[in-house]
C-alpha cells in the first residue's frame, strides 16, 4: 500500500528525533555500593564474633590454670599440716628460758582474784583476794619436783604428757609441788586447828606455758585454776 505524502512526512520527523534523542544509561553503582557496605560489615562482625571466641578460649584457659595452682598449692599446704601434727614438737628448755622469765617463784592471779605465791626460801602463801594479804590467807611451807621428775610423779611419761597437755609446754615449766600448809588465817583469826589437822599435805601440780600464764591443779582438793602472772 502506498504510504501518502503525509505519512511518509510524520515518520520521516519520528526517526529524526530517535536519532537526536540522547541515550540515558540505567545507574547500578548505588546499590553495589549499599552491598559493599554491608559485606564489610559482615565480616566486620565475623571478626569480632572471632576474636570474642578468642578471648573467651583464652579466659577459660588462664582459669583453668589459676584453679589448677590453687589445688596444688592447696594440697602442699594440707600435706604439711598432716605432717606437722605427726610430728610431735617439745620446746626446747633453753628456748623456753629465753622467752619467758616466769618460774615457779612467779606471783600468781586466779580469775577469782585469789592468789599464789611460792617463794625462793620455801615458803608458799595463799591468799582468797589478793588486794587483801591480812585476812583470809593460808601460809606454810613447799617442796617440789620439776620436768621428767615432776613427770614421773605425777605417773605421766613424755608422750602421754603431751597428748594431755598439748605440744608447746617444756618439760622444765612442769612442777609437782608438795605443800605443808601451817597457819589458816580465816576471818580474822587464825583457825588453822580447825582447817589444817595434823598432818595436812596438798598435793600441787603447776604448768607454765610458753606463751605466758599458767594452769594448776590442786589434786588433794580437786580444784583446779588458770593462772595469770602478777607484778
Amino acid at each position: 500500500m502506498k504510504k501518502s505524502k503525509k505519512e511518509e512526512k510524520e515518520i520521516n520527523e519520528l526517526k529524526k528525533n530517535l536519532v537526536n534523542t540522547v541515550q540515558i544509561p540505567l545507574v547500578v553503582k548505588e546499590k553495589d555500593h549499599i552491598n559493599k557496605i554491608a559485606n564489610r560489615k559482615q565480616k566486620k562482625q565475623e571478626v569480632s564474633h572471632k576474636e570474642e571466641k578468642k578471648d573467651k578460649i583464652n579466659n577459660a584457659i588462664l582459669l583453668g590454670i589459676i584453679i589448677l595452682l590453687l589445688l596444688v598449692t592447696s594440697y602442699v599446704i594440707i600435706n604439711k599440716m598432716i605432717e606437722s601434727e605427726k610430728k610431735p614438737v617439745i620446746v626446747a628448755t633453753n628456748k623456753a628460758k629465753k622467752n619467758t622469765k616466769l618460774n615457779i617463784n612467779t606471783k600468781w592471779v586466779t580469775a577469782d582474784e585469789s592468789m599464789f605465791y611460792f617463794d625462793p626460801d620455801g615458803n608458799f602463801y595463799w591468799y582468797d583476794d589478793y588486794t587483801n594479804k591480812k585476812d583470809n590467807y593460808y601460809d606454810g611451807t613447799y617442796t617440789y619436783k620439776q620436768g621428767k621428775e615432776a613427770l614421773k610423779e605425777m605417773g605421766y611419761d613424755e608422750k602421754e604428757f603431751i597428748k594431755v597437755f598439748g605440744e608447746k609446754i617444756s618439760e622444765d615449766n612442769v612442777y609437782s609441788l608438795e605443800l605443808t600448809p601451817i597457819t589458816a588465817f580465816i576471818e580474822g583469826k587464825d583457825q588453822s586447828d580447825t582447817f589444817l589437822p595434823n598432818g595436812t599435805k596438798w598435793w600441787y601440780i603447776l604448768i607454765i606455758k610458753s606463751e605466758g600464764g599458767a594452769i594448776a591443779y590442786n589434786k588433794t582438793l580437786d580444784i583446779r585454776y588458770h593462772l595469770e602472772s602478777y607484778k
